[in-house]
């Protein structure tokens, strides 16, 4: 299944409205915070010209393989 990747604060009030009408559409919705970066959040990736991205991204709670990411917000 293919994941938005939704990258913003956690107290972005405007982007918690995207990600709910993501959801409500439909969409599998990946929310990261870039302050949770390396304490709570790992990114484990690379860039292959052959295969695209590769890895994933695991925060405490779950994680996301890169190579299902088709949007970025």
């Amino acid at each position: 299944m293919s994941t938005v990747l939704v990258i913003a604060a956690r107290d972005d009030w405007p982007t918690d409205r995207v990600v709910e009408a993501l959801a409500d559409g439909g969409a599998e919705v990946f929310r990261m915070d870039t302050a949770e970066f390396p304490q709570e959040l790992t990114l484990a990736g690379r860039i292959d010209a052959r295969r695209g991205w590769a890895g994933g991204l695991t925060p405490a709670h779950r994680a996301v393989d890169l190579a299902d990411v088709s949007a970025v917000y």
